[in-house]
């Protein structure tokens, strides 16, 4: 009874452990992929195609193609974004409810690769600072530092706990771009109209951003990496977001319908009206499918998984868990069948067991002392 229970217990544990080794190997893999083709995109300067990987829907045209430095080269992309935005509200007894605000809209995605920043804290005032960051201005030359780094430990004074607002979590929530960097070896940002309309309202007196550059931290100082800065317009006034506006108000329309019918509202959408406004949203999407990416040989999105990740990928991670199987079936043999393995080894030709074999010296020794005996 207690061996059948000790070979369940080790069944089951061998099948959680091969689900445990098929996952572990697949993304092993699957990461093993994406990286070897990020880096032949990166030194083949295809950094449209690494948008590829990262971004959403976008236009390929590079928006910075005209300045690169010799510290790093830079990739602006019009594109549009999925967000989800977390902010607090606060009630009379100072008690904090979080929630979230889900949208579909326009962004810029903005990359930095083959970076040679020192991007190094300083304290300064008693305080850790990081001055490396995305310096936006606007024509009067006024400007706003988007710090790479920014938490309660690092720029403080611009990080907010609770942000009480989309807008303040927006601006002053933690960012932590060194991850990413640790990750892929280059910089991912993404840029949405609501963050954007933000600092150009709060920080730029509401004049568009007509120019960047990169501020690199170098301690106590901070150096502009490009000798001039990048003249862009990030005012979205780029044709990809009048060919795009259509499905951004297609989601916008029904991404709160979707948001209230998956929640826990009680007075939400029946399941007949909710059909209704997913078919009318489907419609829209599959409307703008169809003429969207003839406007613009540049349009272009996502790869599709087959494309980043092949059928070998799944191949790798089955032989991975044909190798467990394997232990597992050795182990099992080793634990539970020892008896049955000793009887197959010592078997004659005719599938008998083998007596114990006595030396003849022995048995002249026994002989004789039991004569002795008599």
């Amino acid at each position: 009874m207690i061996k059948t229970i000790l070979k369940v217990v080790y069944f089951t544990f061998a099948a959680i452990l091969g689900v445990i080794v098929y996952s572990m190997g697949y993304q092993s893999s699957s990461y093993g992929s994406i990286e070897s083709k990020l880096n032949k995109f990166i030194d083949n300067k295809e950094y449209s195609n690494v948008a590829r990987i990262f971004g959403a829907l976008f236009d390929s045209t590079n928006l910075a193609a005209s300045e690169q430095t010799d510290k790093m080269d830079i990739a602006i992309f019009a594109g549009a974004v999925e967000l989800k935005v977390n902010y607090y509200e606060k009630n009379d007894k100072d008690e904090y409810t979080i929630n979230t605000h889900h949208t579909y809209d326009m962004a810029y995605y903005v990359y930095l690769f083959n970076t040679e920043l020192e991007n190094q804290n300083a304290s300064i005032d008693d305080k850790l600072t990081n001055y490396t960051a995305i310096t936006f201005y606007n024509e009067d030359g006024k400007e706003y530092h988007h710090y790479f780094n920014q938490s309660q430990d690092v720029n403080s004074t611009n990080w907010i706990e609770k942000p009480l607002s989309v807008e303040d979590t927006l601006v002053h929530s933690t960012r932590d771009s060194e991850s990413f960097y640790a990750n892929w070896g280059f910089y991912n940002f993404t840029f949405d109209r609501n963050y954007i309309n933000t600092i150009v309202s709060r920080y730029l007196d509401n004049k568009p951003i007509t120019h960047i550059n990169i501020t690199d931290g170098k301690g106590d100082t901070k150096d502009p990496v490009m000798d001039s800065n990048l003249a862009v317009n990030l005012d979205f006034s780029q044709q990809f977001f009048t060919d795009v506006n259509p499905l951004v108000e297609a989601n916008s329309t029904f991404i709160p319908i979707y948001d209230d019918y998956n929640g826990s509202n009680e007075n939400k959408l029946t399941e007949e009206q909710y059909n209704e406004h997913y078919k009318a949203y489907e419609d829209a999407t599959k409307n703008f499918e169809e003429t969207f990416f003839d406007k613009s040989a540049n349009y272009t999105t996502t790869f599709k998984k087959d494309e980043i990740m092949p059928a070998t990928i799944i191949w790798q991670a089955i032989g991975m868990v044909a190798i467990y199987i394997l232990v597992v079936i050795i182990l099992y043999l080793l634990l539970f069948k020892l008896k049955w393995i000793k009887s197959l080894i010592f078997r004659d030709r005719k599938g008998r067991n083998v007596p114990n074999k006595i030396s003849p010296k022995k048995e002249a020794i026994d002989a004789e002392y039991k004569e002795i005996n008599k």
